[in-house]
């Protein structure tokens, strides 16, 4: 099981900047990470293992439709990984 170490938390979120020279990941634990592209937006990401083929891929079409705020909320009233 993954630790559960660097969670980040709403306000966290919400103050995060973005660097002007470079996109940021910011670690949330388990392969979940939060993407800080250089022009300021952000967008959820997950690294997983497809279990066929243990190719490395990263999920996006789901999470990233949701607000990097709402995504917190929604997660907090998941049972805990």
């Amino acid at each position: 099981m993954a630790k559960e170490s660097n969670k980040l938390d709403a306000k966290t979120i919400k103050n995060l900047t973005a660097d002007p020279e470079q996109d940021k990941k910011y670690s949330d634990g388990g392969g979940l990470y939060l993407l800080v592209k250089k022009n300021g937006s952000k967008y959820w990401r997950m690294n997983y293992r497809h279990p066929i083929s243990k190719k490395q891929n990263t999920l996006t079409d789901v999470l990233t439709r949701l607000p990097a705020h709402k995504m917190k909320e929604i997660e907090e009233l998941l049972p805990h990984r």
